[in-house]
């Protein structure tokens, strides 16, 4: 079977473009399943795909409509409007289409190009003769052990490391025994002597009185505010409780003594002497602070959640509020927290300063007699408000005893 295939041009060319160039006629032939082509060819007519020129056609209808204008008007306008026409026609472009001149060597470096390519081949031989070695080794099974004990070594510098430290710990023991065998030129009773003489010395030339040595404790100034029980005697002994304070694993901060008011709230200081010596496996000791309002308040004593949410009394999980006879007058004032709607637990609360507003809505059974500054301390690790800058803890708590 021969097929014929005639090659023609879609796209239109200028006028003679073809003109004595010639054509290609393919004719294929199949012989038993095989395809072969042979290109045969021949002379094609010029005038078979010569470009169509368009021309220019005037129009014959006028802009104006019948009887509106005079015929030479309409004559005149429609010779214009077809000149107007006939000029837009055959108008030539000023500017045409194609791309800008532009030299591609200026843009393309052909240094760099050929240092490109001369890497590339580079690195296609190498791959090739990795790719021999690997091929050779899978073959052959690897005549080559490929163990090496010191693979995974490495230099260390701990052994020089090691001789300096104990060249340090030998300096230390030297310091430590010159430290221990030091004596002072001064007996202890001497300094003390030798100390009293400064000071009257420090009277005797001040032309003022010197004031320094009389400074006044935290204790006696909050003795100089007013009672809580606003004069009220006291009708009983009243107990005495400690709470010491410290920095979670860290650091000491300090105990402070509380006189509890028993003959005026005897439940609430019942409860609170026995939290304090840790009777019936209840216990403030442990406990965190969890609240620091600066220059009011510190809140604590939660034993059982610790975040001010839980707390747990003698009496149960909660006991009615007592009354409200003594008031926040001044700073180290003890007082209950109340929990929900007039009840207590084991939360309380230590002022900073005279708060009235905790009149009427806090239980007050007790004030604080010594350490007073140790307050200051914990102020002093809270932040605005919320929880304190680090974990304060009660480390212990008890009844206090006076020595006399």
């Amino acid at each position: 079977m021969v097929v014929e295939i005639r090659l023609t041009f879609i796209k239109p060319y200028p006028k003679n473009y073809l003109e004595g160039k010639q054509s290609y006629v393919i004719y294929c032939i199949r012989q038993n399943d095989s395809k072969r082509c042979d290109i045969a060819k021949r002379k094609m007519a010029p005038n078979t795909l010569r470009k169509k020129i368009k021309k220019f056609r005037p129009t014959r209808i006028p802009r104006y409509l019948p009887g509106q204008v005079t015929k030479d008007v309409l004559e005149a306008d429609l010779k214009m409007f077809n000149d107007f026409r006939r000029k837009i026609f055959y108008v030539e472009s000023k500017i045409d289409t194609k791309p800008p001149p532009m030299n591609p060597y200026r843009f393309i470096k052909a240094d760099r190009l050929l240092a490109d390519a001369n890497k590339l081949f580079e690195i296609d031989k190498r791959n090739k003769q990795l790719l021999r070695n690997i091929n050779l080794i899978n073959r052959h099974g690897g005549r080559v052990d490929s163990f090496n004990p010191n693979a995974y070594t490495r230099q260390s510098k701990w052994r020089a490391q090691e001789l300096k430290m104990r060249e340090i710990t030998k300096h230390n023991k030297k310091i430590y025994v010159s430290i221990l065998s030091a004596e002072s030129d001064y007996s202890v009773k001497k300094m003390n002597e030798f100390w009293k003489y400064m000071i009257e010395k420090f009277r005797y030339v001040c032309k003022m009185p010197v004031t320094i040595f009389d400074k006044i404790s935290h204790d006696q100034i909050l003795r100089s505010q007013p009672s809580i029980s606003g004069g009220l005697e006291a009708t009983a002994d009243r107990p005495l409780c400690f709470l010491e304070f410290e920095i979670k694993d860290l650091m000491y901060l300090g105990k402070v003594v509380f006189e509890l008011y028993y003959d005026f709230v005897p439940v609430t200081v019942q409860n609170f002497l026995s939290l304090c010596k840790g009777d019936n496996g209840l216990t403030y000791k442990g406990s965190p602070i969890h609240n620091i309002v600066k220059y009011q308040c510190i809140e604590m004593g939660d034993i059982t959640k610790g975040n001010g949410k839980g707390g747990m009394s003698i009496y149960g999980s909660t006991y009615p509020e007592e009354n409200f006879v003594l008031k926040h007058t001044r700073g180290g004032v003890l007082s209950m927290i109340r929990i929900g709607k007039n009840e207590n637990n084991s939360q309380f609360s230590i002022t900073l300063d005279k708060v009235e507003k905790f009149d009427g809505k806090r239980v007050v059974f007790g004030k604080s007699i010594k350490g007073a500054e140790n307050l200051i301390k914990l102020q002093d690790l809270g932040r605005r408000v919320g929880r304190p800058s680090c974990n304060v803890i009660i480390s212990n708590c008890g009844e206090y005893f006076k020595i006399r």
